[in-house]
């Protein structure tokens, strides 16, 4: 299930459209903020946490696999190629890949 958006970054405000996430406990506790404590983009959780996030701080959920939900920063830090492609082998735009991108009221930066 999404969220209801906005939801923002309480450190830098950015609109987490595409990056909502859910980390191990372990990593989270390290950004300082409790369980329930607001939420936070890959940026301002690696800066808190003093390093890049890796595949394996990712939790295993339907949210953290839903990647043509997703934006370019999480797929890059789970791992994920960046390119989209049709069944055919011809490499996809991301506004091909995400249209509904184009129709959403509160759509990415």
């Amino acid at each position: 299930m999404k969220p209801d958006f906005p939801r923002h970054c309480v450190d830098c405000d950015m609109n987490l459209f595409l990056e909502w996430f859910t980390l191990h406990d372990h990593v989270w506790r390290r950004t300082g903020l409790e369980s329930n404590g607001g939420c936070l983009c890959i940026g301002c959780v690696e800066r808190r946490i003093s390093r890049r996030l890796l595949p394996e701080d990712f939790q295993s959920t339907e949210n953290n696999q839903n990647y043509r939900f997703m934006g370019e920063r999480f797929l890059d830090r789970v791992g994920v190629g960046l390119v989209w492609y049709h069944e055919d082998g011809r490499e996809v735009p991301r506004e091909e890949a995400q249209p509904w991108i184009g129709d959403c009221e509160n759509p990415p930066p």
